[in-house]
């Protein structure tokens, strides 16, 4: 397998007024006598009512029935609501998200499952609660920033949601890790006062050798080389290089996951 080599260079959905009976005018409005929420088959109406911009005796108006709905799906409960006026009471009709009834994982070699749980957990994806595509998107990029920081940088993840019954599903998270990008090279371009081994004396990467498998100091992690570039230019301006700058970072990866710097 080659390693990598690490170059331094060193210089709302939109919603249509009229589905609501109600004229497209900023002039029309109805007082409110009541307000109905019909669909809901686990949740209570008060999880949804202190988001709507309405209470009993407010006028309602086109740009008040669009932010309803608005301020509905963006609680990440209902799936789909729709809106009437019955009279002066307004009716909004919802279909619940499916509720989570379990999260599972394949393909796990680096983490613990109960660390990536809790995790998924901690963000809001979790059995029993309703399942949120937003925040189970945010779970997912979460999960890959995880990979990352371990020098996966070729991970693979997929979702696939199973529905149970009628309003319950599984959701199955699949993983391939894929190698980690080791470094094969440590190359820096345009140091003319300092030699290449006393400026890799500064930084903490390294390239794979016999002590790699202790200090795990040659595996390819942004953030660390995102440090190293802060030693570097420490390094310098503690020597009188005040205008230092280091003009270009170009990491190789290469097909087998490997790097080059």
């Amino acid at each position: 397998m080659r390693n990598p080599l690490i170059y331094l260079l060193l210089s709302s959905a939109a919603v249509c007024a009229t589905a609501f009976g109600l004229e497209a005018s900023a002039n029309t409005a109805i007082v409110i006598k009541d307000i109905k929420i019909d669909g809901l088959r686990h949740l209570e109406p008060g999880s949804l009512l202190p988001s709507l911009p309405l209470k009993k005796g407010d006028a309602l108006t086109a740009e008040t029935a669009s932010r309803c709905l608005r301020a509905i799906y963006g609680t990440g409960l209902i799936a789909d609501a729709t809106m009437r006026l019955d009279g002066e009471t307004v009716v909004f009709h919802v279909a619940e998200r499916p509720t989570i009834a379990e999260l599972d994982f394949s393909g796990l070699h680096e983490f613990e499952k109960s660390k990536l749980l809790d995790m998924f957990h901690d963000i809001g994806v979790k059995s029993g609660q309703p399942l949120d595509k937003a925040l189970l998107a945010k779970s997912m990029d979460s999960l890959k920033r995880l990979y990352l920081g371990r020098g996966f940088q070729g991970v693979e993840v997929q979702t696939t949601t199973t529905p149970i019954d009628g309003d319950r599903v599984s959701i199955l998270i699949s993983i391939r890790e894929g190698p980690v990008a080791k470094i094969r090279q440590i190359a820096f371009i345009g140091n003319e006062r300092f030699s290449d081994p006393t400026l890799r004396n500064v930084i903490s990467l390294r390239p794979s050798d016999w002590s790699s498998w202790h200090t795990k100091n040659d595996v390819y992690v942004k953030e660390t080389l995102e440090l190293d570039v802060e030693r570097l230019s420490q390094f310098y301006q503690e020597r009188g290089y005040i205008d230092f700058s280091i003009s270009s970072i170009q990491p190789s990866i290469t097909p087998d996951g490997t790097c080059a710097l």
